[in-house]
C-alpha cells in the first residue's frame, strides 16, 4: 500500500513538471468549483473586457505605431497586426516559402519584396529595382549617384544587415509606392550594427532611417518593456535619453481615429 502511494506521488510530480495543466489535488477535490473557468486558449470575458490568446510564444515583441494607431506582435513564426480595438486584422507566417530576411520597424523584408504592416491590407510589394548585386559600383559613386539621390526623394528608407548575399548589407528606398533595393559595396562599412540597432554613417555623418514612429509597451508591474529581451528601465536609461525608443510615462494610446 505504501509503495503504491509513493508510485502515485512520483508519477504525479513527473506529470505536473512537464504539463501546463494544473493537476493539483485541490482541483480534483473541488472540480465543480473550478470547472466554470475557461482554459486560456478559449476567450475569457468579464464585465466589459474580452481576453483571448494571440500567440503561443510569450517572448515575442509588441510594438505600437501611433501614426496608424496599430500594434505589431512579432512572435516566431508569426507577424500579427492588431488594430486599436484589439482585433487581429492580418497575420503573416514566416514559412520557408516566405523567404524571410529581416523585420525592420513595421516592415518585413523578403528576397522577393516587402510587406508594409501599416497598410490597410498588407501584401507583398515586389522590388521595382535591385541594384549593385555584383558590387561593381565604387564607394564614391554609390554615395553620390545612388544613395544620395534615392534618400532625398524617398518617403521610406530602411537599413538591413540581413540579405541573401554573403557579407553584403542593403538599403531599401520607397519612391512613389515602389521599392528599390540597393546593395552596399563589398568593402564598405556604410551600414553597421551598434548594439541592437542598424545604423548608417557616410562621411562620418549618421544618416537616420525614414520609417514609422514606433514604441515598445511597458509592463508597469514588472518594470519591463515588450521587446524580445524584455529590457528594464535600469538597463535602457543610459541609452534612451531622448525617450524615442520606448514609451514615456505620460504617453497614452489614442482610443479614437484610425
Amino acid at each position: 500500500m505504501v509503495i503504491s502511494i509513493v508510485i502515485i506521488l512520483v508519477a504525479y510530480a513527473a506529470i505536473q513538471s512537464g504539463s501546463v495543466i494544473n493537476l493539483s489535488p485541490s482541483l480534483l477535490w473541488n472540480r465543480a468549483k473550478y470547472k466554470k473557468f475557461a482554459e486560456l486558449q478559449e476567450k475569457l470575458q468579464w464585465d466589459n473586457f474580452l481576453m483571448y490568446r494571440v500567440t503561443q510564444n510569450r517572448n515575442g515583441s509588441i510594438r505600437y505605431f501611433p501614426e496608424q494607431n496599430f500594434f505589431l506582435n512579432s512572435s516566431s513564426p508569426y507577424f500579427i497586426k492588431i488594430d486599436r480595438a484589439g482585433n487581429k486584422v492580418f497575420e503573416l507566417e514566416n514559412s520557408p516559402g516566405l523567404k524571410f530576411l529581416d523585420a525592420i520597424n513595421c516592415y518585413v523584408t523578403t528576397e522577393d519584396g516587402i510587406y508594409d504592416f501599416s497598410a490597410e491590407k498588407p501584401h507583398i510589394e515586389h522590388f521595382a529595382e535591385i541594384l549593385n548585386t555584383d558590387s561593381t559600383i565604387s564607394d564614391k559613386v554609390w554615395v553620390e549617384d545612388f544613395f544620395g539621390k534615392f534618400y532625398n526623394t524617398s518617403d521610406a528608407v530602411l537599413y538591413s544587415y540581413h540579405t541573401e548575399l554573403i557579407s553584403r548589407e542593403a538599403v531599401y528606398f520607397r519612391q512613389n509606392g515602389k521599392w528599390i533595393k540597393l546593395y552596399t559595396p563589398k568593402s564598405s562599412s556604410f551600414i553597421y550594427a551598434e548594439g541592437s540597432k542598424i545604423q548608417c554613417k557616410i562621411n562620418k555623418e549618421q544618416i537616420l532611417p525614414k520609417w514609422q514612429d514606433e514604441h515598445f509597451l511597458k509592463d508597469v508591474q514588472n518594470a519591463t518593456y515588450s521587446n524580445e529581451l524584455r529590457y528594464t528601465d535600469a538597463y535602457i536609461t543610459p541609452f534612451n535619453s531622448d525617450n524615442t525608443f520606448f514609451l514615456t510615462k505620460n504617453w497614452t494610446i489614442p482610443t479614437k481615429g484610425r
